[in-house]
């Protein structure tokens, strides 16, 4: 059950945290969201669409027609 509740906080807090650092680290685009010209929406969006938590989590894909555990797996 803890697991299901908790579940996907940690890519939440990774893109939240990673979303400050960025404008931590970019001051014009910080100034733009304290003026109001961008909101934090933008933000959070531009963030998701440069650095997305699921984009980073590695993915096995076989190369070649290949067996393992008694198992074939294509290609692909």
């Amino acid at each position: 059950m803890h697991l299901l509740i908790g579940g996907g906080t940690e890519t939440t807090s990774n893109v939240l945290c990673n979303t400050l650092i960025d404008l931590l680290t970019h001051p014009d685009q910080m100034a733009m969201i304290r003026s109001g010209a961008v909101g934090w929406e933008a933000a959070w969006e531009e963030e998701v669409r440069k650095d997305g938590a699921v984009g980073s989590m590695p993915f096995r894909c076989a190369n070649a027609t290949s067996r393992t555990r008694r198992r074939n797996h294509r290609q692909g």
